[in-house]
């Protein structure tokens, strides 16, 4: 679920609760302000900073994506999405390509693209239906272990899902934006924005007590799950 807050409504948040601005009258209407530039820009800074910090800890809503790659005659290496972070899933067996076409999946090649670039002198001697999957750093793409050369399989369909990078800018559009989760995360970001904005812009003393109470706040929120009160077995 995404937020109904925009993303230039949370940087106000935050500001306001900073002391930065004051009132209705004294909100950013753009990204582009003469009196508070350095603390707008460091609002952006710091609002990416922490929602890296929350989506880096676990797989939440409106940060994973599906993508699709079809397959052609003895290709072996596919484009990624513009906005690829890394294949989701915390586990090696959860990160799967799958071909509901070919009625199979497939897991990561064991070692990485270093162990294939090793275990294959001749890449091209490598032909047949793909066995397993890894990225290419140097071409930053999906790379099958083989080349399909078999026709009537060359052409399945494989899907994945991945991270997406999850980004704000200064441009213009940002200012309609909104956040990939839904308001009370948001609410729940703008107090860890706030805290840094005070520690950075004002050289407050940091207190991390609240700063870690803040992030947990969030990332609890974004995971839409609730907390254990207790933990261990529960006898009658």
């Amino acid at each position: 679920m995404s937020s109904t807050q925009t993303f230039l409504d949370a940087c106000n948040a935050a500001l306001k609760r900073a002391g930065v601005i004051q009132g209705s009258t004294g909100a950013i209407t753009s990204f582009t302000s003469s009196a508070h530039q350095r603390e707008v820009d460091t609002t952006i800074q710091v609002f990416n900073e922490a929602m890296q910090e929350v989506l880096g800890l676990g797989m939440f809503s409106g940060e994973v994506a599906s993508a699709t790659v079809v397959g052609v005659l003895n290709t072996r290496e596919y484009d990624l999405p513009s906005d690829f972070v890394r294949v989701a899933g915390e586990r090696p067996e959860l990160r799967i390509m799958r071909s509901a076409t070919g009625s199979r999946y497939i897991y990561e090649y064991p070692g990485g693209y270093s162990q294939m670039y090793v275990d294959q002198l001749t890449a091209t001697d490598f032909t047949g239906t793909p066995g397993a999957w890894t990225i290419n750093p140097v071409t930053q793409k999906i790379r099958f272990d083989t080349e399909n050369d078999d026709s009537q399989t060359a052409t399945a369909t494989w899907n994945f899902l991945y991270e997406k990078q999850v980004r704000f800018t200064s441009t213009s559009t940002a200012t309609g934006d909104v956040f990939p989760f839904g308001d009370v995360v948001v609410d729940a970001l703008v107090p860890v924005v706030a805290e840094t904005l005070n520690r950075i812009i004002k050289k407050d003393p940091y207190d991390p007590v609240q700063f870690k109470k803040n992030l947990a706040n969030a990332i609890l929120t974004a995971s839409q799950s609730k907390s254990r009160k207790r933990w261990g077995l529960r006898y009658g």
